[in-house]
This record gives structure tokens, sequence and C-alpha cells, in this order.
């Protein structure tokens, strides 16, 4: 009797053993399922960023390539003053011009420097400000833009350049920007727009 009752007790503790066994099994299923969520939610995020991130970029570059035909539709309408046109560096400073030709009848040198001086605050974004908190920001234009226009005869190369918000290879076919140190020490975050066009003079 005394025996039975030995084998009905270990019997009884082999039955709770196994009970805290499936509750501990059940525990590190648990704890498993909430690691592959919480990778699931940061591979999301992850991707999420980086689509908004080349939404961005896409953005920046559109701007520029806008950028880069207003000038030229500018240049066309003054062919005789194409070489008024050609800068070294445009952005970071506004241009100033003699006239505004907006509500003036204007020369055609003083057309040239006034298309520049509106130019230069559309690349900086200074015709659209947003406030915050009081203070005055630059909401369009490009992030730490500089442009430079080279005229060689009718041929008009504009080159754009703006900061990216991820490091890339340096590109090539212009330098424009790359003495204003802010795009990295190997320019790094330097974005670069370069447009062609023949614009025949009178």
């Amino acid at each position: 009797m005394k025996h039975v009752r030995l084998d009905h007790e270990s019997q009884r503790g082999n039955r709770t053993c196994t009970l805290y066994a499936h509750g501990g099994f059940g525990l590190v299923e648990l704890l498993v399922s909430l690691l592959v969520f919480s990778v699931g939610v940061l591979g999301v995020a992850a991707t999420q960023i980086a689509a908004k991130r080349a939404n961005y970029e896409a953005i920046q570059r559109s701007i520029a390539s806008s950028l880069a035909n207003d000038i030229f539709e500018r240049m066309r309408g003054n062919p005789a003053q194409l070489n008024l046109y050609a800068q070294t560096e445009i952005g970071g400073s506004a241009l100033t011009s003699a006239a505004d030709c907006n509500t003036t009848l204007c020369s055609t040198i003083d057309l040239a420097s006034f298309d520049l001086r509106e130019w230069s605050e559309l690349l900086d974004g200074i015709s659209e400000e947003l406030s915050i908190a009081g203070v005055i920001f630059n909401a369009g234009g490009l992030v730490d833009s500089r442009a430079c226009i080279e005229v060689d005869g009718g041929l008009v190369t504009i080159a754009i350049a703006w900061r990216g918000m991820s490091d890339s290879t340096n590109p090539g076919g212009s330098k424009c920007g790359e003495p204003s140190g802010l795009y990295g020490p190997s320019h790094e975050r330097r974005r670069l727009l370069l447009m062609k066009s023949f614009i025949g003079a009178l």
C-alpha cells in the first residue's frame, strides 16, 4: 500500500513537472514571436525611412531641373546679352540688380542682372518663407545650393549643386559648389544636375 502511494505521488509529481514544462515552452514561443515581430517592425521602419529619403532626393532633383529650365528660358528671352549671364558661382547670398523689371521697362543689360537676382532667390528659396517659433526660414529652393553658368558662344551649361541627405560618390562633370565646402571633406554629399542647351544670338 505504501508502495502504491509512492507511485501515485510520483505520478502526480511527474504530472506537475509536465505542466511546468508545457508552461515554459509556451513562454519561449511568446518571446520568440515578440522578437520576430520586433525585427519585422524595425525592418518596416527602416524601409519607410529609406523611401522618404529617396523621395526627398527625387524632389530636390526635380526642383533643380525646374530651376535650370527657368534660367534657360530667361536667357532665351534675352539672347543679345548671353555673356552677362555667365557666373562662376551663385548661391548663399542674394544678388542685386539696378532695376525691378517686373514694374519698369528695362534695357537688355538690366534685364540680365534682374534675371540673375530673381533666379538666385529661387535657388536659395528666399521667395518662400516658413515661420517656426518666430524664426523665419527659407522654405523653397534647394539645400545649401550653388549654381554655375557657363556660356561658350551659344552653348550654355548650367550646373546646380546641392546637399544630399546621405553620403554618396562625388559626381563628376563639373566642380560647381566644391569650393564652398558645404558637402563634406570629400564632397560625398554633393548632388549635381548638369544641363546644356544651345541658344542662338539675335
